[in-house]
């Protein structure tokens, strides 16, 4: 779903979805980050990296009610 959000087809990477944003929707982007984190990062760091994608798609979802630290991570 994230991948398509970009606009990339089948077959696309994590680089090629990041090349497609640009600089723009930075949300998607730290969602993007976040999930191949939580999916290939350290055990330890799975759960956080799973929050912070979670926050990331609120964001994006709800950018008025957004906490802009949830861009950042």
């Amino acid at each position: 779903v994230l991948f398509g959000l970009t606009g990339v087809g089948a077959g696309a990477t994590l680089l090629d979805a990041l090349r497609a944003l640009g600089e723009r929707h930075r949300d998607i982007r730290s969602a993007l980050l976040a999930a191949e984190a939580a999916a290939f990062g350290p055990a330890a760091e799975r759960v956080a990296a799973g929050d912070r994608m979670l926050a990331a798609i609120a964001a994006h979802l709800h950018p008025h009610a957004a906490n802009e630290d949830a861009w950042i991570r």
